[in-house]
Parts: structure tokens; C-alpha cells; sequence
């Protein structure tokens, strides 16, 4: 709960602070935005307007390049065109509030992972184009569990704000908190264990199930630290793989090719996987970035790397994993 209350103040704080600079930067031709639609997905539907708008102006004050118009303004624009017998067409609305872009917006969510996909039409040049932003919850309210969306939606937004107008700096020069590059999504897939019987017993291959999954926590807390990639955590993973009738994923064995199918039709960009195999040595691991495709050849390799696992030892074995997690994402 401090936590979050301490976001909120961050949030608050920020709103203030950019409130306070607003007049030094009047003097610069922002390029206005007019959101003439915002729709909710079946499971988003509880986020509701006032954050959606609220992610947008701190946004849009952030970037001092564009303004985003504030809601009230549009609707009292709408309220007085149709007052006139006029139909309030986002042309007609856009030219009054002398916008230079119009946007639509879509907001989806799946379990923890939150999508906003920004539909643009420049008025000048009559392009079309779209900007999708993903952006992981990761905060909770202590005693319900109740999800808590703000910081989410407005990295949410910044990213697919960033896609729309082609920048992927526009959010570089905010603080650390606020700082929000363009993320491709990213799942974290299983490790495959091979055993080997001719060899002594090892718990790490003993203790698959439990080991496999802080594999997995490993892989994702590396994939948390990368400025370009917004990692799925494992119950939304699994959410997915549960829309396309697949409910039972092992965490200890390769992925399925309707798993790799499913998140392809989901539009997830990266697989991370893995897999480990006894030897003489001990064992041999090795930890592998895929790009997925969506058409065709499923998946194509990015990079790997490996090691050799020298003892049986499970906290070690966690290391490697995300030592070598880091080094497949080393440009």
C-alpha cells in the first residue's frame, strides 16, 4: 500500500511540476491532437476514461512537442456543432479545435499485460498510421489484489504515443520513472530438462517442476531490465495458451507447436527459451532468443549462449540462467 501510495504521489508531483512549466513553453508550436474515440476491450472495460485521458495529457505535456486536447474541450465542440444542427464528424470537430492529428485508441488487456494500439490520420498530409504500446501491471492493492493501472497505462501509452509519431526518444529525456522506450512483447517459454540415467542423480534434474519455473522467474526478471521488451509474465503466458485450448504448459519441456502458433496469432513478438542436458561434465545449458514470424517458418533464432553446469547445485544453476538471459539480449 505505501507503495502505491508513494506512485500516486510521483503521479501527482509530475502533474505539478509540468503544470508549473506550461507557460514557458507556450511559445512553442506544439502539434495538437484531437482523441475523437477511446474503446475499452470486454476485459479493460474497468480501467475506464478518466485514466486513459489522464496518461494522455501527462503524455503529451512529457514530449513538449504535441498537446493532447483534453476531452471536456472536444465535447463541448461536439455538444455546440450538433447544438447548430451540424453533424460533429472528427473532421468538423478537429478543424475547430485546429488539431493537426486526430486519434483513435484501443484498449485491451489480457490478465496482467496491457495493450493500447493509437490509430493516427495525419490532417495534412491525410497518412494513416498506428502505434501499439504493451506495458506489464505489476502493482496490486494489498488486501484485495484489485489491480492498480495507473503507472501501467501511462507507459502503456507512452509507448505506442512514441510508435504512432516514429520517435523512439520522445520519453528519453524524462526521469528514470517516466523514461519509456518502444517495447516489442516477449514470452518467456520453458526450459527442456535431459536427463541422463547412466549418470549420478541431481536435483536439478530431480526437481524439474520447481526448478524449471524460477528458470522461468529468472529469464523474466532479466527481460524486466531491457529498455525494448515488454515480457509477459507467466499467468498471462498462460492465459494465452488458454484461449486457443491449450490449459496444461510444462515448464520442463520445449514449446508445442501450437503453443508457438498461439502466441504468433497474439502478435508476440520474441520466445525465450531454453534447455539443459547432463553430461560427463555435469551438464550442459544453453539459453536461446527467438524472433517469431507469424507466417510460415514459426520462429527464427536471434542469438544464444551456453555454459557448463559443473555441480549439482540449485542456486548456481539459477545464476547461469539468468547470466546467460542477459547475454542472448547484449547488442
Amino acid at each position: 500500500m505505501k507503495k502505491i501510495l508513494l506512485i500516486c504521489l510521483f503521479f501527482v508531483l509530475s502533474i505539478n511540476a509540468i503544470s508549473q512549466t506550461e507557460n514557458q513553453q507556450n511559445e512553442i508550436n506544439k502539434i495538437r491532437i484531437f482523441v475523437s474515440k477511446v474503446e475499452f476491450g470486454p476485459s479493460a472495460e474497468e480501467i475506464g476514461m478518466g485514466k486513459i485521458e489522464a496518461a494522455l495529457l501527462l503524455a503529451g505535456r512529457l514530449t513538449g512537442k504535441y498537446e493532447i486536447i483534453p476531452f471536456n474541450m472536444s465535447d463541448s465542440i461536439v455538444t455546440a456543432l450538433t447544438k447548430n444542427k451540424k453533424e460533429p464528424t472528427a473532421q468538423k470537430v478537429a478543424d475547430a479545435l485546429d488539431a493537426q492529428k486526430i486519434w483513435t485508441i484501443r484498449v485491451d488487456r489480457l490478465e496482467n499485460m496491457i495493450r493500447t494500439n493509437i490509430s493516427q490520420i495525419d490532417l495534412k498530409s491525410k497518412k494513416k498510421k498506428s502505434g501499439i504500446g504493451y506495458s506489464l501491471i505489476n502493482y496490486f492493492e494489498e488486501k484485495t489484489n484489485k489491480r492498480f493501472y495507473d503507472p501501467t497505462i501511462l507507459k502503456c501509452i507512452q509507448r505506442s504515443f512514441a510508435s504512432v509519431v516514429s520517435d523512439t526518444t520522445l520519453f528519453a529525456q524524462a526521469t528514470d520513472k517516466i523514461k519509456v522506450y518502444p517495447a516489442k512483447p516477449l514470452v518467456v517459454g520453458g526450459i527442456n530438462f535431459v536427463d541422463d540415467k547412466n549418470f549420478p542423480k541431481w536435483d536439478i534434474f530431480e526437481k524439474k517442476m520447481t526448478v524449471s519455473y524460477e528458470a522461468c522467474e529468472s529469464m523474466m526478471q532479466v527481460c524486466d531490465a531491457q529498455n525494448d521488451i515488454c515480457a509477459y509474465d507467466l499467468q498471462s503466458r498462460d492465459s494465452i495458451y488458454a484461449m486457443f485450448g491449450y490449459h496444461l504448459v510444462e515448464n520442463y519441456h520445449l514449446p508445442t507447436t501450437i503453443e508457438l502458433e498461439a502466441l504468433n496469432k497474439l502478435e508476440v513478438d520474441y520466445f525465450l527459451t531454453g534447455w539443459v542436458q547432463r553430461n560427463k561434465d555435469g551438464a550442459y545449458l544453453e539459453i536461446l532468443l527467438y524472433k517469431l514470424n507469424g507466417k510460415g517458418k514459426i520462429m527464427t533464432l536471434v542469438k544464444s549462449d551456453n555454459a557448463t553446469i559443473s555441480k549439482d547445485d540449485l542456486k548456481e544453476f539459477q545464476a547461469v540462467v539468468k547470466n546467460l538471459s542477459g547475454n542472448v539480449f547484449k547488442k
